[in-house]
């Protein structure tokens, strides 16, 4: 029997129908979305019949390789289907970890949807009920229970752990960290300090998987290195580059389980192989030939800069003609947008438009968009409703430039500020619906208008599978939401006339 168990809620594990966007269901409030539909989005999580789930989320797989890697037998570690819980934790199980996202939903997306609609998001409904479950089997076997992933943060201060049962929680990546405090507690030495974390790996320390995730994502690239003020150490630490003898390792992993379509992971995926905040040409395409050569049959992105799209054009050219001739007719990419304010751009996050200055932040949005648009490129951009020292200005500037692209096949999601923990924010006070000004919902009614006449030609992009029912679900849920969005719009913009005669 294994001594580690490794597992996360099914909010988590799911693949959401094999689409990497509908993940962000679980942030949907349940006053919004009744547990009946949100259960439809929740596919079932493939597993071996001993409970060893087959597509686990990639976090839980980038610490079985860590652990591996750090001297564990493969049969002392087994990443387990939370179904199976109660049959297979037993008295020879010492550790069980588990992997968050978003536990409690004090993330951006979920604290937006959540202020504004009310309810109790899914993640934090799900993440609940796997804690009361793993609480009670701790009660009867001993084991220490052990959390880490992007989500830790919020589970970190003593009297949450303790009211969750948790000994351990660990932050920052855990390739380093988490195969340490294994050994440690394996050899009944138990750390003092609760909270762990050590060091970020090299490029050549993070290892290579023992099979494949969820979404079918690989991992190309870690950190960004640009330095905004609201962005997770996690995410914002050294650009590294993986070695592509390790990626394409990980795609040969997935080719052998008959999975041919991936997603190559990175927070900046075009700058692989630089040594720059720009696009290394050779470096980007060799990755991609290599991928195809090796039997890959669809490779998409997660996420891109704008402004590595707007300054370097003939490299999303000679990509997508690579893309092109093997079949790949569309391509997209999340990049974050942020705002329209280029005093917020040189205050917060100057990084994300080098080597742009701030002020010319709206002209870069407005020529990668064309860019994308020429190459049959769709980006799903993230903007942030009240960072700290937004003004009126700002925000009107941010809705200018949502109008001026409007014409763009795009979504523009705006999100409210989360202090997300281990940022230069983690202090600051969250915004939520009651800070909202005029201009706020003059900005999320734009956004909406427009991703409304969008979304489910973006859904369809990225949909791998073609189910008419799940299609009419989907179709359902856009109507309620714009149903929704056009009742409480004279309402809302009602209420906050009186709000300011006040």
């Amino acid at each position: 029997m294994a001594e580690i168990i490794l597992t996360a809620d099914r909010a988590t594990l799911s693949s959401y129908h094999d689409n990497l966007y509908l993940g962000f269901l679980s942030c949907l409030p349940d006053r919004l979305c009744p547990e009946f539909i949100y259960k439809r989005m929740v596919t079932p999580i493939p597993h071996d019949a001993d409970g060893t789930v087959t597509l686990p989320n990639l976090s839980l797989r980038a610490v079985e390789a860590a652990c591996l890697a750090g001297g564990q037998p493969p049969e002392n570690i087994q990443i387990l289907h939370d179904s199976f819980l109660e049959s297979k934790i037993t008295k020879a199980t010492r550790i069980v970890g588990i992997s968050t996202h978003d536990p409690l939903g004090f993330g951006p997306a979920t604290t937006t949807w959540s202020s504004i609609f009310k309810g109790t998001p899914y993640n934090r409904i799900y993440f609940l009920r796997l804690m009361d479950r793993v609480k009670t089997l701790k009660k009867k076997f001993g084991f220490t229970v052990v959390v880490g992933g992007p989500g830790g943060w919020q589970v970190s201060d003593p009297e949450t752990m303790d009211a969750l049962g948790l000994d351990y929680v660990v932050f920052g990546e855990g390739e380093i960290a988490a195969p340490k405090l294994f050994g440690a507690l394996l050899r009944g030495d138990p750390p003092d300090d609760r909270h762990v974390s050590d060091r970020a790996p090299a490029a050549d320390e993070i290892r290579p998987v023992r099979g494949p995730s969820a979404h079918h994502l690989i991992e190309i690239t870690r950190g960004c290195g640009r330095g905004c003020d609201f962005c997770a150490s996690t995410s914002a630490g050294d650009f590294r580059t993986l070695p592509l003898e390790k990626i394409l390792g990980d795609l040969r992993t997935y080719l052998k389980t008959g999975i041919r379509s991936v997603s190559y992971h990175s927070d900046d995926a075009l700058r692989y192989g630089s040594t720059s905040f720009l696009a290394e040409k050779d470096g980007l395409l060799n990755l991609f030939a290599k991928s195809f050569e090796a039997g890959a049959k669809q490779v998409w992105i997660t996420h891109a800069s704008f402004v590595n799209i707007a300054l370097q054009p003939d490299v999303i050219g000679a990509l997508t003609r690579l893309l092109n001739e093997h079949g790949i007719g569309n391509f997209g990419c999340q990049p974050g947008l942020e705002t329209g304010s280029a005093r917020l751009i040189a205050r917060h996050m100057k990084g994300k438009v080098y080597p742009r200055d701030p002020k010319d932040w709206n002209e870069v949005i407005c020529r990668a968009l064309e860019v994308m648009r020429e190459n049959r490129w769709f980006a799903v951009c993230t903007l942030i409703c009240g960072l700290p020292e937004e003004r009126a200005e700002d925000i009107r500037a941010t809705t200018d430039l949502i109008r001026k692209v409007g014409k763009f096949e795009a979504l523009y999601i705006p999100l409210f500020f989360a202090p997300l923990g281990l940022t230069r924010f983690q202090d600051r006070e969250k915004f939520v619906a009651d800070h909202m000004l005029r201009e706020h919902w003059e900005l999320m009614l734009a956004c909406w208008d427009h991703n409304f006449r969008h979304i489910y030609k973006m859904y369809r992009l990225y949909a791998s599978e073609d189910n008419p029912a799940f299609r009419a679900l989907i179709r359902s849920l856009i109507a309620i939401m714009k149903g929704w969005v056009d009742f409480r719009r004279g309402a809302v913009l009602r209420q906050l006339e009186k709000r300011m005669k006040q």
